[in-house]
């Protein structure tokens, strides 16, 4: 199966969008910070107490097109608190740093700590807060771009600006640090297993009883790496994908890109040959199918394939070749994905489309969610060269919305020339926006399913 279709349709009942908690605004009624909307609106953390100084005062303005904010974090030894300092860098210098991707998870006052930016309280999620914890070197400082940081939320045309350097962003990052959370014993265990120290048992095609077993209990405990919540996260999608290299991080246990490659090229063996006796052998072909059907397992394979054909192993990366999208077609794929602004499943997805589309459908967070989605479907229906080869099939799995839609056009592509061609695409359009319109703010349920374009 196609890894984009297979991702698509990963639509078990958990991966839902998460409802906002009782306490917080309407989706759409208010302004929204952007950046990973992961589960709950990514709204800038206040001040504790009045005696802290105000967020904005911690920004200056960003003056060159390609303009960054870089954070500095200084090491252990100067203090138990995190220090750090912001500083502007242009992209165009090359500028060595790493970045972070990460769940930004829910916002409770209860749970948000107090870091120190430039001598000012700067309040942050209790997961940023562990993961900058962690972060921290022994006696060099570390520079980092975070997005809840580095990105002034409360300015929507730097927000605009900043979100759609992203992709540049992460793929000129020395680093993309993907922080799965704290550690605990299952995780720590986790990732000792993925080193080759430990013998990889699970590798081993054997009739011995105790090796087959010792093999299976590996793999279920590597298994939780690839089902922790930040997979499910919309936005990983692109920065996972654009980085140039990255490293796993869950505490302070960390698994390299060539570890994790070396472990699921294992994967690939077992299910290239699989085994034929005893019952434990095939159970250990059952959880490596299941890990081969993971979301981190296919955005691996993305990588490796650079879209394109199978590299002889998944160490084989080919992100420099990843093709160029349609933004419809993303958006339509990656329907599982979750992030609470419908407008990010758009957004979130640009640094991946093709040129036309991020020329056509450029980031603002000043248009509402249907604006933002007319805009999209108007421009992949202005490109009948393209978009008819979507309409020819619609796959079952499509929900009955997307199903209706592409029967319209795909009725209007066949005459394309009629004179009321035109008012028939902007009834098509606009009538399906409504109707996702409804799903999504009025229910707050996906609509979900697979369209191949």
């Amino acid at each position: 199966m196609d890894p984009h279709e297979a991702l698509a349709q990963d639509s078990s009942p958990q991966d839902t969008e998460r409802p906002a908690r009782q306490d917080e605004p309407a989706m759409n009624k208010e302004e929204e910070p952007v950046g990973d909307a992961s589960q709950q609106p990514r709204e800038q953390p206040q001040p504790l107490n009045e005696e802290k100084h105000s967020t904005n005062a911690l920004y200056s303005n960003l003056k060159d097109t390609d303009e960054i904010r870089l954070l500095y974090l200084e090491p252990k030894a100067s203090g138990e608190n995190i220090n750090c300092e912001l500083k502007h860098a242009r992209l165009s210098n090359l500028p060595k740093y790493e970045a972070l991707s990460y769940m930004w998870g829910p916002k409770d006052a209860r749970t948000e700590q107090c870091i120190s930016i430039d001598n000012s309280n700067f309040c942050v999620r209790e997961n940023l807060w562990l993961a900058l914890q962690h972060l921290r070197l022994e006696i060099e400082i570390r520079v980092l771009w975070i997005d809840a940081i580095c990105i002034n939320q409360h300015e929507t045309q730097e927000r605009n600006h900043q979100v759609s350097q992203m992709g540049i962003i992460f793929k000129q990052a020395a680093m993309v640090i993907v922080w799965l959370g704290d550690a605990d014993d299952i995780s720590a265990l986790a990732f000792r297993f993925l080193y080759p120290g430990e013998g990889h048992a699970y590798i081993i095609q054997t009739d011995d009883p105790a090796t087959s077993l010792e093999g299976n209990h590996k793999l279920k405990v590597i298994e939780t790496i690839f089902l922790k919540d930040y997979w499910r996260r919309l936005w990983i999608i692109q920065e996972f994908l654009m980085a140039r290299d990255y490293m796993l991080q869950c505490g302070n246990n960390t698994c390299t890109r060539f570890r994790l490659c070396y472990f699921l090229d294992a994967i690939r063996q077992i299910l290239k040959y699989p085994p034929t006796n005893l019952v434990l052998s095939k159970e250990r072909a059952e959880i490596a199918r299941r890990i081969s059907q993971t979301i981190p397992a296919r955005l691996v394979q993305l990588r490796a394939k650079g879209q394109g054909g199978y590299g002889s192993t998944f160490s084989e990366d080919h992100t420099s070749e990843l093709v160029p999208q349609p933004l419809f077609n993303l958006y339509a794929e990656y329907k599982a994905a979750e992030c609470h602004d419908p407008r990010d499943r758009i957004f979130g997805l640009r640094s991946l489309a093709s040129a036309c589309c991020k020329e056509e459908i450029p980031v603002n967070y000043s248009l509402s969610w249907g604006e933002v989605l007319r805009t999209l479907i108007r421009h992949q229906t202005s490109h009948p060269s393209i978009a008819p080869k979507g309409w020819r099939r619609t796959p079952q799995s499509a929900p009955k919305e997307f199903q209706e839609f592409y029967g319209t056009l795909a009725s209007i592509s066949r005459d394309f020339k009629q004179e009321n061609s035109s008012s028939k695409f902007a009834f098509a359009i606009n009538n399906f926006v409504e109707r996702i319109e409804e799903v999504n703010l009025s229910t707050r349920t996906q609509v979900r399913g697979y369209i191949r374009g």
